[in-house]
């Protein structure tokens, strides 16, 4: 799914063996954000595959993640982001009460 300056709410959805290609340069197997503020709620994230962020990439982004499955995703390159990428330079992400 590719998310450009929006803010689309996901519910009740599953990413399941999604692929970013070609994958020598390329983000988000599962879900793509650049500009972005999705919201996802109860949704799955597994056998994803990039180069960084097999399940969830984001580039300037801030999504907010609840009730939600991050598993066995893979990121090719070094190991960016198997799960998700973000951080200061790519995005905060809201996790609010995980277990």
């Amino acid at each position: 799914m590719y998310n450009e300056a929006s803010s689309p709410i996901v519910t009740n959805s599953l990413f399941v063996g999604n692929g970013a290609v070609p994958l020598d340069a390329s983000d988000g197997g599962g879900m793509f954000n650049i500009n972005a503020s999705p919201v996802i709620d109860n949704c799955t994230f597994t056998e994803n595959i990039a180069d960084h962020g097999g399940g969830i990439f984001n580039k300037d982004s801030s999504p907010v993640i609840t009730n939600s499955k991050i598993i066995d995703n893979l990121a090719w390159d070094d190991d960016w982001g198997g799960g998700i990428l973000a951080g200061a330079r790519y995005g905060e992400i809201e996790i609010p009460n995980p277990t």
